[in-house]
């Protein structure tokens, strides 16, 4: 079985997100640490969409989809580590 590494100057893999759906209409994210497990936000059925908050409460926008709502919540995650990578 092979290990996620990164090559020199590149940034690391990033993490995979688990999913679990807490209740009906609400899907919760967690993602693996060097600490553990952290959540890494949610998704939540609002009316007839489906609305995208991230582990530190930013709103993420409203979508049409669950899977679109779940995409921006893990594109949010790497625009962020990329962030903190460059600075």
């Amino acid at each position: 079985m092979s290990s996620l590494r990164s090559l020199p100057g590149l940034p690391a893999p990033a993490r995979q997100l688990q999913w679990l759906s807490a209740q009906k209409g609400l899907w919760v994210a967690s993602e693996r640490t060097s600490e553990g497990t952290a959540h890494a936000g949610y998704v939540e059925l609002v009316g007839t969409g489906f609305v995208a908050v991230d582990g530190v409460g930013r709103h993420l926008g409203r979508f049409v989809t669950r899977v679109a709502a779940q995409r921006a919540l893990r594109t949010s995650r790497l625009r962020r580590r990329d962030q903190r990578l460059s600075a």
